[in-house]
């Protein structure tokens, strides 16, 4: 038996990890009929997931925060940050720097004195890490959009100096 209206299909399967099935109709399957409901419940079990991992748990001052950060004078001048930091080698994978920009990038410099592994998303798996060589500082105009980077030296360089610009134009 599928969950969607189009019976066990893939979609079907992907359902079946977000919505409880039991021998009785529980309120959610009498509620999510529609296959698209059931996606877009999906879709809001994530969200929350997603926020609870990030620490924030009572929706509403979530919720306030969003309002509050959208209202008043538009801001009509860039936000832009830069800090400059000394990386650890990495050798474990545990030495990765987060840095946390508390704002939403466009672009991002990068100059450094050694390897680097930089990062835009927080799974750092191969295929989302880029890699740079000494010679390639300076690496200006990366386009991100992201308040979150991780960075670490590369192994072998026994660590790097990153001077690490940040802004957007919004």
């Amino acid at each position: 038996m599928g969950l969607g209206t189009l019976g066990d299909t893939y979609v079907d399967r992907i359902l079946g990890e977000y919505i409880p099935l039991n021998e009785a109709n529980t309120p959610i399957e009498e509620l999510l009929t529609d296959e698209s409901d059931q996606l877009l419940y999906a879709l809001l079990v994530e969200m929350r997931a997603s926020r609870f991992a990030r620490g924030q748990y009572d929706i509403q001052s979530v919720l306030d925060g969003a309002m509050n950060a959208n209202s008043g004078d538009v801001d009509v001048d860039a936000t832009y940050r830069t800090e400059t930091v000394a990386l650890d080698e990495l050798a474990t994978g545990d030495e990765w720097v987060r840095f946390d920009l508390d704002f939403v990038t466009d672009e991002i410099d990068l100059r450094f004195d050694a390897a680097i592994n930089v990062a835009l998303a927080k799974d750092l798996s191969s295929e989302d890490v880029v890699q740079y060589g000494t010679n390639d500082s300076p690496v200006v105009g990366i386009p991100a959009s992201t308040s979150w980077i991780w960075l670490s030296a590369q192994q072998g360089t026994g660590g790097a100096n990153v001077r690490l610009e940040a802004w957007s134009d919004n």
